[in-house]
């Protein structure tokens, strides 16, 4: 029996693996529980013991959280605009070089924070337990290698807590692979073969604590995982269609992480604080200086969780001091409506959350499908054409920049496979930052408005 549990209220998780012996009917839930509860102590002690100093903050400083108001923000805003004498415009923009352009032969490493674990063992019934504080992006890491790993052992995969794979995700709750009457779920699946000696899967049981690193072997296995999600997808667009109407081909969709990150609560003195140290979001200023450069967006959606925050307020003002943009509008609804507007985007700005992450790698399926559903669309070159491409902005900060230590971990990666030859996706270094504290200075570097002469040189040496 397989039991995972994630940390509170953020996605680093550890796999927990425990073998259970079969018993004659329903299988003892209270032996279980309590190993899960042990295990969870155990990770606390581990946390409290880590090598990782304390990280001194000034108390009266953590009580003053530099949050300036919307008024401050513009003012700042427009007064970095005035000081731009020229305006560069790029005819196009240009993609930080890629590592690797596939992720077939990418393992799982990760070694810091909880050492080896063992893969799934040989019960007949593979079973989940969810990590509550888990957010939806991780679920569906947690929900697609479980598949994965199931059907490589061709075990059956029953999630019987059921509350965190919610109704509205429109997912199989139960997958028969050890059958031998499969049902039509389990038939289609096994048309499509594990495209692997397994070595992957095995690996993220075994080294994995982030979800993040789960990517690669989701990426090598994309076809099936795509099926697995398309009435998810269906039911989203549909909700945001209803909620936010159709976006324009033409509109600019950003997703900005708030709420978590931002309160006050990550401003600890310990940098053990519950993986918010991974989540360093880009600055105002990357958001303006992107719409200069890309004249085309008139119209900015920018999707968030929470509307009322400094860091949202930075963001609005930012583009709004861009001379072309006519609207920015801040939408807001059920997270299905919210995660169907970012998959209907043809140009989407992500944030360093798994929850980004999805929206480009499920709409990019989505959009793939949009245009071979097309009747206009005659021929695969035809969906290749740059008219109908989507675009897609990845600013890599936090644990997404190349140099961070927590990205050597993670093995976080797009590939150039789960693009399906219709998309661009373009990434831009920002700063590294591998300790997100919410401080003072980090919120201040946050909220400026003013390109840094290093961004601009790299950016001049990439044209």
């Amino acid at each position: 029996m397989f039991v995972s549990r994630g940390s509170l209220g953020c996605c680093i998780g550890q796999l927990l693996v425990l073998q259970m012996q079969k018993r004659e009917g329903a299988t003892d839930i209270t032996a279980l529980l309590a190993s899960h509860s042990r295990a969870k102590k155990k990770r606390r002690r581990q946390r409290a013991a880590g090598d990782a100093a304390p990280h001194e903050v000034n108390e009266s400083e953590r009580d003053k959280m530099l949050s300036p108001d919307r008024a401050t923000l513009v003012a700042a805003a427009k007064a970095a605009q005035e000081k731009l004498s020229v305006v560069v415009v790029a005819s196009s923009l240009r993609s930080m070089p890629s590592a690797r352009t596939s992720v077939v032969t990418l393992y799982p490493v990760g070694k810091k924070h909880g050492g080896l674990q063992k893969a799934w063992v040989s019960d007949d019934w593979l079973k989940s337990l969810d990590p509550p504080g888990c957010g939806m992006g991780n679920k569906f890491f947690l929900y697609s290698l479980y598949r994965l790993y199931g059907k490589w052992k061709s075990k059956r995969v029953h999630f019987f807590s059921t509350a965190w794979l919610e109704e509205r995700y429109t997912l199989e709750k139960e997958i028969k692979y050890d059958l031998g009457a499969l049902d039509p779920v389990s038939l289609t699946d096994m048309k499509v073969g594990i495209s692997m000696d397994g070595e992957m899967l095995r690996g993220v049981f075994q080294h994995c604590n982030m979800y993040l690193q789960w990517s690669p072997a989701i990426l090598v296995h994309a076809k099936l995982v795509y099926s697995w999600f398309t009435n998810f997808i269906e039911s989203c667009v549909a909700a945001s269609i209803k909620k936010h109407g159709t976006v324009s081909s033409n509109d600019l969709v950003i997703h900005l992480r708030t709420g978590d990150v931002w309160e006050e609560r990550v401003r600890t003195a310990n940098i053990v604080n519950g993986g918010f140290v991974f989540y360093a979001q880009p600055p105002a200023w990357f958001y303006s200086w992107l719409l200069r450069e890309h004249t085309p967006y008139e119209n900015v959606l920018i999707v968030t969780y929470t509307t009322e925050c400094a860091y949202t307020h930075a963001v609005i003002a930012a583009l709004e001091s861009v001379p072309a943009v006519q609207s920015v509008k801040v939408c807001k609804g059920t997270i299905l409506e919210d995660f169907g507007l970012l998959l209907q985007a043809r140009h989407l700005v992500s944030s360093v959350s798994t929850f980004s992450w999805w929206a480009v790698f499920l709409g990019n399926y989505h959009h793939y499908r949009t245009l071979s559903d097309a009747k206009t669309v005659v021929s695969e070159s035809e969906l290749k054409i740059s008219a109908s491409r989507r675009q897609v902005y990845v600013p890599l900060s936090g644990y997404f920049h190349p140099e961070s230590a927590h990205r050597c971990e993670c093995c976080f990666e797009f590939d150039d496979a789960c693009n399906l030859g219709v998309c661009d996706r373009y990434e831009f270094l920002l700063e590294k930052d591998d300790l997100w504290q919410n401080s003072n200075e980090q919120r201040s570097k946050a909220f400026a408005f003013e390109v840094p002469e290093w961004f601009l040189k790299r950016c001049a040496s990439q044209k």
